[in-house]
């Protein structure tokens, strides 16, 4: 399970790496053509937003697997590690759910809605941009089903992450 995690951990860093890149030259161009040229790019803007989507979803997914995401864990730290993996236990298996359920399934009747839809500027199909959705709900679920396999689920301080 742990190569598992580490081939989701670096595909999910190359990805958003290329996608943050892509955003940032694609927002210096748009600047370019807007001042430079005083000729806007009709299409930079369209594709650095739905660029944006998928990062913010795909690093919110990876996020959540270092376990670097925000948690309120006062009243957790209290009990005692039996309890705490407990309750980390059954907090994955909400995750599972919420992964499955409106992420995944709901991603999919979202793109069934909108396969036919295209962006104006540049043409492309929205189901491109809406696939976000249930790709970071697998993520989600898989870096979930992985902590509870590892027996990892017991709750942590607030930023401890995990341990190399």
């Amino acid at each position: 399970m742990q190569k598992v995690k580490m081939i989701l951990d670096r595909a999910l860093l190359i990805v958003n790496s290329v996608l943050i890149t892509c955003m940032a030259l694609l927002s210096i161009w748009q600047v370019f053509t807007r001042y430079v040229l005083d000729a806007p790019s009709t299409t930079s803007e369209e594709i650095i937003r739905f660029m944006l989507i998928w990062f913010t979803l795909l690093t919110a997914a990876y996020v959540f697997g270092q376990k670097k995401h925000i948690a309120i864990v006062f009243l957790i730290e209290k009990f005692r590690e039996r309890s705490q993996r407990f309750i980390g236990l059954a907090i994955n298996i909400l995750w599972v759910f919420l992964g499955i359920v409106p992420m995944i399934i709901g991603g999919i009747i979202l793109l069934s809605y909108t396969y036919s839809e295209t962006a104006p500027a540049t043409g492309m199909s929205m189901l491109f941009v809406y696939s976000a959705v249930p790709a970071s709900g697998v993520c989600i679920v898989l870096y979930a089903v992985i902590d509870m396999v590892r027996g990892s689920s017991r709750i942590g301080t607030a930023g401890e992450g995990e341990k190399g």
